[in-house]
């Protein structure tokens, strides 16, 4: 026991800060992301799928339609998963 606390111990002596390259900005919750050649693709919780390249510029956002829910209410779909195509021309995307 006490050989393994010591072994936990010493793993925290070269732990270090691990900061960002880069940082953007969105309008929401980011709850999926895609990398494909070196862009990144992310899911938002406001049905949005955002484009970006690796300096963090917007190439372009396409926002999911509305749906209405089972109790007759309007209500914006979660982009909770997304899938690049091996060739990178097709994105999928599931909601709720």
């Amino acid at each position: 026991m006490k050989l393994l606390l010591l072994f936990l111990l010493s793993l925290s002596l070269y732990g270090g800060l691990i900061t960002p390259k880069k940082t953007v900005k969105t309008s929401s919750p980011i709850l999926d992301v895609a990398l494909y050649d070196k862009t990144l693709w992310a899911g938002s919780a406001n049905g949005e799928v955002i484009h970006f390249d690796t300096k963090g510029k917007i190439l372009s956002t396409v926002t999911l339609p509305s749906r209405v829910d089972s109790w007759g209410e309007k209500v914006i779909p979660k982009v909770m998963s997304l899938d690049v195509s091996s060739d990178g021309s097709t994105v999928a995307v599931g909601s709720d």
